[in-house]
C-alpha cells in the first residue's frame, strides 16, 4: 500500500517517508538503472529500529525480537537485490525466471497485481496475483 500511495498531504508525505512517490517514479521509468534499488533507506533503517526497540519491550525473549528483526533486514536486502536482478540482470535460473516474469507482470500488465516481488504465494494467498485476477474477471463476464 505505501509504495502505491502518493499522497497530496505534507503530513502523509512525512509519515509514509514519500516512498509512494519514488516508488511510482520507478513504475514511471521501470528501465531506469538506478530505480531497481529503492532509494529511501533512511525510513527503512528508522522502522527497523523502531521494530528492534519494540523488541526489547515485549514480553518475549530479547533474542527472539532481535532474530526476527534481523531475518526482515535479510529478507528487505535480499528483495533489493532480486528487484534490481529483475529488472537489469538475465536471470538465468528457472526459479528467478519465474520471479522476473511475475514482476514484470506487475510493471507492464497490472500494477496492482503481483506485489510480492520475492514471495509470491502471498500474491497467491492474498488473490493478488496477476493470473488470479484474470482468471476471476472471465468468470465474471461469463456469469
Amino acid at each position: 500500500f505505501v509504495y502505491h500511495f502518493e499522497p497530496e498531504s505534507r503530513l502523509l508525505r512525512i509519515l509514509t517517508a514519500d516512498m509512494g512517490r519514488s516508488h511510482m517514479g520507478h513504475h514511471r521509468n521501470p528501465a531506469k538503472y538506478g530505480g531497481g534499488i529503492n532509494g529511501n533507506q533512511p525510513p527503512i533503517v528508522a522502522i527497523a529500529t523502531v521494530f528492534a526497540l519494540g523488541a526489547y519491550f515485549t514480553p518475549f525473549p530479547t533474542a527472539f525480537g532481535l532474530m526476527a528483526v534481523t531475518a526482515g533486514a535479510i529478507n528487505y536486502v535480499a528483495q533489493e537485490f532480486v528487484h534490481f536482478g529483475t529488472h537489469h540482470l538475465p536471470m538465468n535460473n528457472r526459479m528467478m525466471r519465474l520471479m522476473k516474469r511475475h514482476h514484470m507482470l506487475h510493471h507492464y500488465q497490472d500494477e496492482n497485481s503481483n506485489f510480492g516481488l520475492f514471495w509470491p504465494v502471498w500474491d497467491w494467498i492474498l488473490g493478488t496475483s496477476f493470473d488470479g485476477k484474470a482468471k476471476a474477471r472471465t468468470r465474471q463476464k461469463a456469469g
